[in-house]
């Protein structure tokens, strides 16, 4: 979780975070899917471990409906674009970094939310994406 909070921390202080270009835009579309996430789980709802709360509840409307980590899809996309249009080989590393750290704790929240919602989530899982519909 610390690696995660680096790398955040190497975007918004040593790499140029806005995008330029066409990037701009991809850089807004992944702005706009994290904040649909939030608006769809809720403020208080999320974490930055990868765990289960007691009242969680399995959501599966808004972005949730076709890929289930829209929040990770969102922040990739935005700081992704943001690498690309003001490369260099630091921001990339950053940047591939967030995709391992993202790829472990995702494992692990499947992990949980299988063993607290069961048949529901597996259901869930198996018609949804992990981040980027048709594709993974």
């Amino acid at each position: 979780m610390a690696l995660q909070f680096l790398c955040f921390g190497y975007f918004v202080f040593f790499q140029e975070l806005l995008a330029t270009g066409v990037y701009i835009l991809l850089q807004f579309f992944g702005f706009l899917i994290c904040l649909w996430s939030i608006a769809v789980m809720g403020i208080g709802n999320f974490n930055a471990q990868p765990e289960v709360r007691m009242n969680a509840r399995l959501i599966k409307v808004g972005p949730y409906t076709k890929i289930r980590n829209p929040m990770y899809a969102g922040l990739l996309l935005f700081f992704g674009a943001g690498v690309i249009s003001n490369f260099n080989w630091q921001g990339l590393i950053a940047w591939m970094c967030l995709v391992v750290i993202f790829a472990l704790k995702i494992r692990d929240e499947e992990k949980y939310l299988a063993e607290r919602f069961g048949s529901r989530y597996t259901d869930y899982f198996n018609s949804t994406y992990r981040m980027i519909p048709y594709v993974f």
